[in-house]
């Protein structure tokens, strides 16, 4: 070899080295070149988590990878910034689909995935159920039985029973015709509500003949289930509540007066209000909201040592409409009727969320509530969401709008709701399909939602502690295998 060509040679390398090195550094950076738009530009990237674990991950219909099988997360990076289709799917699931804009030095995130299951399984849990209460974060349920003659044609009673789901143990409460017992009366008996004290071991039962109404509180705590009849003289109950921080009181509104008594108090005792001129209050663990008869919103310790008022100026009243308070992680709203407000802490003044509303509920997290009305579901962040899509504390989004009436709202997990819709149509209740459903509220492009199972007329409760759905139908109890693995 010359000592010319060797020059050349040297040259070619320098030169070469010259155009690589830059290349490199710059596609180390994650510069690439777009073929499509003919430029050169950064890339971004796609962090995606979800459960179940081990799921595909699609770009664009093209299978890339899985997420991993310790967190189930995958970061997918140089990518160039476009939109792209991406799909996480599993089998025995239905999949997740959504549309996201790649964008330079950026990852777009998408880790609040939950994949919904196919086929899920039922199984019966118990039969001529009219009614069931689960217990807070337990997996026991309080169950309104029927029970009929011999021939199992004709209702003779019913009874309330104590199910451990878990262990499919069975223990009866009480009956109607001990109830009934308590009273000179043979009207049918009606129960209307029923609801746990903060420890779960009471229980409030709401009663009602063609007479009265009337309370009892069985306590589950006894060998022998004890029940006791509360007995309010003439006071005509508008409310009544467990004690927040004493199971062995309860406190009634009654007249626009708040009062305080023992559970164990002799069953005549004339008890003094310890609040006046009330038309809605709620509790938190600590504290006593109440709407006063002038409009004015007020929160005092359960001790009524200094009241703050809550509002600039007093809420105008409308005497034609009923009131309630709930309070959830200290936020405050107010029921007009079913006129949704909450209390803006900023300004001091109540801001209306929706008209015809049917109830809020509060999300695992205590982030975020979710409010809604028969065929609008809204969400209200309670605080500020760092991850994406983020959100700002007070912030509304309106998640969707059915043509099918909606009712019994869950939260599924902290980013997706479970409930059911119900078709409407002019035929008997009884015959009507009403579906199950789950939804995310990630509203980044089209919001993935997913019919669970369908059934003639359920009523359904999610046991976010064992990730069971329990569904009534036709009075037969049914439990789901777990739904989040």
């Amino acid at each position: 070899m010359t000592q010319k060509i060797r020059k050349y040679i040297v040259c070619f390398l320098i030169l070469l080295f010259l155009l690589i090195t830059p290349l490199t550094i710059l596609y180390s950076q994650g510069y690439r070149f777009d073929i499509i738009n003919k430029k050169v530009c950064l890339t971004g990237g796609l962090f995606i988590k979800g459960l179940p674990k081990s799921a595909n991950i699609y770009l664009d219909e093209i299978l890339v990878d899985k997420t991993d099988f310790l967190f189930g997360s995958i970061l997918i990076d140089n990518l160039l910034p476009k939109q792209y289709k991406i799909s996480v799917k599993k089998d025995g699931y239905y999949s997740w689909n959504k549309t996201l804009d790649v964008q330079e030095k950026q990852v777009i995130d998408a880790k609040n995935i939950t994949l919904v299951p196919k086929n899920s399984e039922f199984f019966i849990s118990n039969k001529n159920v009219e009614n069931f209460w689960p217990f807070p974060e337990q997996e026991k349920i309080i169950i309104q039985e029927k029970e009929y003659n011999n021939n199992n044609s004709t209702l003779t009673d019913w009874s309330l029973k104590l199910l451990d789901s878990e262990k499919n143990i069975k223990s009866h409460l009480i009956s109607a015709k001990k109830i009934l017992g308590y009273r000179a009366t043979s009207a049918p008996i009606c129960l209307l509500t029923l609801d746990f004290s903060p420890d779960a071991a009471l229980v409030l039962v709401k009663t009602k003949t063609d007479e009265q109404t009337q309370y009892f509180i069985i306590d589950l705590s006894k060998t022998n289930i004890k029940s006791i009849e509360l007995d309010f003289s003439e006071q005509t109950i508008d409310n009544i509540w467990f004690h927040p921080k004493n199971s062995e009181k309860i406190l009634f509104l009654a007249n626009n007066q708040l009062f305080e008594k023992n559970v164990s108090e002799t069953i005549k005792t004339q008890t003094e209000p310890i609040l006046r001129d009330i038309l809605a209050c709620a509790f938190t663990k600590n504290n006593i909201y109440y709407l006063d008869t002038k409009g004015a919103l007020i929160k005092t310790n359960f001790s009524l040592q200094g009241k703050e008022k809550l509002l600039k100026e007093n809420f105008v009243l409308n005497p034609n409409k009923a009131y309630k308070l709930k309070v959830e992680q200290n936020f405050v709203f107010l029921f007009e009727g079913k006129t949704l407000y909450w209390l803006d802490t900023k300004s001091k003044t109540l801001e209306k969320l929706l008209d015809r509303a049917e109830d809020i509920k509060l999300a695992p997290d205590f982030k975020k509530i979710c409010y809604f009305n028969n065929y609008e579901i809204w969400i209200l962040f309670l605080d500020n969401q760092l991850e994406q899509p983020k959100r700002k504390s007070g912030e509304k989004v309106f998640l969707t709008r059915f043509s099918k009436k909606i009712s019994d709202i869950f939260w599924w997990t902290n980013h997706y709701l479970i409930f059911t819709t119900e078709e409407i149509s002019s035929a008997p209740l009884e015959d009507k399909r009403r579906e199950i459903k789950i939804m995310e509220i990630d509203n980044r492009d089209k919001i993935n939602s997913y019919i669970l199972t369908e059934s003639q007329n359920p009523k359904i409760f999610w046991n976010s502690f064992n990730k069971k759905l329990y569904v009534l139908n036709n009075e037969i109890l049914y439990c789901s295998e777990k739904l989040i693995k």
